[in-house]
């Protein structure tokens, strides 16, 4: 009797140490250490609050949303959170939040096909959105798709799908794809208005620079096109598999790379950061509302040489893997901005801290891109403070992808 109330008090007493930093512990109430309440507030951090950018209201909400396929979750990947790892836990959470913050737009990424025409998009369907879905080419299970609310927009042409693989191009080779959608809001005030709404998963291949940039190129020049064919404002969404201090980001955003030779490994910025703990991780945490701001920024510098043929060899470079001219002077031909884009000083360019963290990666990697002399971005939803991510690796207890979420309130400029 008393070695068992012994046992109680102590069990009151101490914390477990892997309930508390891993958000679960595979004993569960068998465990003899306490899991209580007090434990669970510090979690606290994964509260988010919406940022205003603009005092002019908004017309419109989106949302930009890397799912985790269920086709590509592996235990070996995902050892750390196998309790939440399954789909049917992971759905319930991100489902919860699509109600919550309840978006006019849902741009998502590794969608698997069956869970599109499943529960997921059934739950979504009554929840008055609308859908298309493209699936990677290959034999890939999963894809991109649009949702919108028929309550707030109308479609105004048959769903666009773009493919990436081409034959006979090898830089084109891959099975990636984008989905653009065309929308008239249903509002009178904004009957004059239409939107190009487009989101993409570009490859995620670190040392596949020109792979990326070939992609991205094509995309862009697609929706150059149809937005003047439309006369329609433009959103990119997507994974872009690209950090903010990098050459992609750069193009995409600033026009160009403005470097002469680039090494196709070191074009997505994603190398620095593979493998990459916590507490080697720097940011700014003053940046977005105390959640942190990425640092780092492209400049061009570290990869221009003058002579490439002699120092290739010392640089690391095989001439090889140099990009080719085409893709290096190639410019954006639209005008976007980054919504969660900050001021910032000339060392950052203010994108949040992290945006995806998982066994193989941590930092910066969504964006939602808009047309910035065509649309404002008026509000953005701040993501989780930092302390969760020492906390645990994405998916966690609290939340269902290893990707975090990105909302932006627009309105459209006269």
């Amino acid at each position: 009797m008393n070695g068992t109330t012994e046992h109680s008090r102590t069990k009151m007493r101490t914390k477990c140490r892997f309930y508390n930093t891993r958000g679960g512990c595979r004993y569960g109430d068998a465990c003899r250490f306490s899991h209580s309440r007090e434990n669970r507030s510090r979690n606290s951090g994964w509260t988010r609050v919406w940022t205003d950018k603009s005092t002019e209201p908004g017309d419109f909400k989106l949302m930009n949303l890397n799912l985790l396929a269920k086709s590509l979750v592996t235990r070996q990947h995902y050892y750390y959170c196998l309790n939440y790892i399954q789909w049917e836990y992971r759905r319930n959470l991100l489902l919860r939040h699509i109600r919550e913050i309840d978006c006019d737009i849902l741009c998502l990424q590794e969608l698997d096909e069956d869970v599109f025409q499943g529960n997921f998009g059934k739950s979504l369907k009554r929840l008055n959105y609308n859908g298309y879905y493209k699936k990677r080419t290959g034999d890939k299970d999963d894809g991109c798709a649009i949702y919108y609310k028929e309550s707030a927009f109308s479609l105004v042409c048959d769903p666009i799908m773009i493919e990436f693989k081409q034959p006979d191009n090898p830089m084109m080779d891959r099975d990636n794809v984008a989905l653009a959608l065309v929308l008239k809001p249903k509002k009178e005030s904004l009957a004059n208005q239409t939107l190009l709404v487009s989101t993409t998963h570009i490859l995620f291949n670190p040392n596949r620079g020109d792979v990326k940039l070939s992609q991205i190129r094509y995309l862009l020049l697609q929706l150059k096109h149809l937005a003047s064919l439309h006369q329609a404002k433009i959103v990119l969404t997507g994974d872009f598999n690209s950090t903010p201090d990098s050459a992609f980001y750069s193009l995409l955003f600033h026009e160009s790379m403005n470097s002469s030779h680039l090494d196709r490994r070191q074009v997505s910025g994603q190398n620095a950061y593979i493998r990459c703990k916590p507490d080697s991780f720097h940011y700014d945490s003053m940046g977005h509302a105390g959640s942190g701001a990425f640092l780092g920024k492209f400049t061009g510098k570290a990869l221009n040489c003058d002579a490439i043929s002699d120092t290739a060899s010392q640089r690391g470079y095989k001439i090889s893997r140099l990009l080719p001219e085409s893709l290096v002077s190639f410019r954006n031909p639209l005008q976007l901005s980054s919504a969660y884009s900050e001021p910032c000083a000339e060392t950052s360019t203010g994108e949040p801290a992290i945006t995806s963290y998982h066994s193989g990666f941590i930092g910066t990697v969504d964006y939602v891109a808009y047309e910035r002399d065509k649309l404002l971005a008026c509000k953005i939803l701040e993501l989780p403070k930092p302390n969760v991510f020492w906390q645990s690796k994405l998916p966690c207890k609290h939340w269902g992808s290893d990707h975090l979420s990105l909302c932006v309130e627009f309105r459209f400029c006269e």
